[in-house]
């Protein structure tokens, strides 16, 4: 597992600062889902480019709606487990919890 794979970043209400990047010989965050840096300080810059390698993020046209599955993380260590995430999105001032979230959903939080 690598930050390449990295499905969700959650900084919320933590006085983040300064700006955000992946550069160098780093391929970006193509898997990207849920970025959320909502009730921060923020004051500095997301590039354009930068917000274009979250591939995830992009509508997949050859993607079969049929195939739509919960954002769960599963392995097989001495026995198999399952771990799914809850979050709470922040939109328009209002908080939601979401407990179950499909692989499609997408959110970038500010």
């Amino acid at each position: 597992m690598n930050i390449a794979m990295l499905r969700v970043l959650f900084l919320r209400s933590n006085n983040f600062s300064g700006h955000i990047d992946c550069s160098g010989d780093n391929i970006g965050w193509k898997m990207l889902q849920i970025f959320d840096i909502a009730s921060n300080n923020f004051s500095g810059k997301l590039h354009l480019t930068f917000l274009g390698t979250w591939d995830a993020m992009q509508p997949n046209p050859d993607k079969n709606q049929s195939e739509l599955k919960d954002l769960r993380f599963e392995g097989e260590a001495l026995d198999p487990f399952y771990y799914q995430d809850a979050i709470i999105v922040t939109i328009k001032g209002l908080e939601f919890e979401l407990v179950k979230i499909l692989t499609i959903f997408t959110t970038i939080d500010i």
